[in-house]
């Protein structure tokens, strides 16, 4: 309900649990019912049912975080948030640190001990995303990591068997969740702390319009009340002067 109110951004720190906790419920309600009717009709064994519900909830899962983010972002905002990317070139260079990140991660390498630095290395690419970008940024790196890692597990499990290749795929689809997740809550905690800053800036900027505005009336006053001294100054004088001429007269 609050997303069809003000729609779903990954601005709102909110929105990236109730994210995850619809993913969850529309993962768990397709796998349940796809599966159940290919067990039903004979195209899948009985005796891979959970192997297969396991994957479709993940797929499901790890889909609608990585894609609905993404969408929403480009149909509804209109490229409004696009259009604060103004330091292209560096964020190109971060989509590629991430694109080879996510193919070290997942890729042939990943064999050899190499998945924990590379992992460090794909949050520290959304870090710099999430403090250097607008938070719609973070949707399309998520994208490209999720793309990447894909890419790079087919490559190296493919021809594998699926009671082999199943436990991966299951555990890049949880871990790929997840860092979506982590991104969505770095971009929407550090868009907060830029709005209160800017919050911050502004309500000063109007108190030092206030106090100028102040001081400039302040300053009017001052002015207008010596103006005032010095024109009754000369009204007393004008008048001391008007005395003194009509006694002169009135002896003369």
């Amino acid at each position: 309900a609050g997303w069809r109110n003000r729609g779903f951004s990954v601005d709102n720190v909110a929105d990236g649990p109730r994210l995850a906790g619809s993913a969850a419920v529309a993962g768990v309600m397709s796998a349940t019912v796809s599966v159940t009717a290919y067990v039903h009709f004979g195209l899948i064994p009985a005796q891979a049912y959970w192997a297969n519900w396991l994957s479709w909830m993940g797929s499901g899962v790890s889909s609608i975080v990585l894609v609905a983010p993404l969408v929403v972002y480009c149909f509804r905002r209109g490229g409004q948030e696009n259009a604060g990317l103004r330091r292209f070139p560096e964020y190109l260079s971060a989509l590629f640190l991430l694109v080879v990140a996510g193919l070290l991660w997942q890729g042939p390498l990943f064999q050899r001990g190499v998945g924990g630095p590379v992992l460090l290395l794909l949050i520290s690419g959304q870090l710099w995303i999430a403090f250097r970008f607008v938070p719609a940024a973070m949707t399309l790196s998520n994208g490209v990591i999720a793309a990447s890692a894909v890419v790079a597990l087919v490559l190296r499990v493919g021809h594998a068997p699926p009671a082999t290749a199943y436990p991966f795929i299951l555990s890049l689809q949880l871990m790929l969740t997840g860092l979506a997740l982590i991104g969505y809550l770095l971009a929407a905690m550090v868009e907060r702390q830029r709005r209160s800053t800017q919050a911050l800036q502004d309500a000063q900027g109007a108190l030092v319009t206030v106090a100028r505005d102040a001081g400039r009336a302040e300053i009017a006053t001052n002015v207008l009340h010596n103006v005032g001294n010095v024109l009754n100054s000369v009204n007393v004088s004008a008048q001391l002067v008007v005395s003194r001429l009509q006694a002169s007269k009135s002896q003369g």
